[in-house]
């Protein structure tokens, strides 16, 4: 039975009514500023979760759009290539 017709019943038999839970959070809001200020940080070595507490947010969050972004892997200059020395 779905929740809708569940619910629905609950209220013709006078029992109380179901509680859904809540929705998920609303997405993070990516605006200019915050993007900008990401970027910056992220260029200056800055760890994600101190970017993320800086903008009210989480590791991961800042880590998505790191990545969606296409900002280098930490460990890599800007071609993409690894910036530590070889071993030889």
């Amino acid at each position: 039975m779905k929740i809708a017709a569940i619910e629905r019943k609950a209220a013709v038999d006078g029992a109380p009514s179901v509680q859904r839970p809540s929705a998920a959070p609303a997405p993070f809001d990516w605006t200019s500023e915050r993007q900008d200020y990401l970027k910056r940080h992220w260029k200056a070595g800055f760890a994600a979760d101190r970017i993320a507490e800086e903008l009210g947010t989480t590791r991961n969050v800042v880590m998505a759009r790191v990545w969606r972004l296409g900002l280098p892997r930490r460990g890599q200059d800007s071609a993409g290539q690894d910036s530590a020395p070889q071993a030889q």
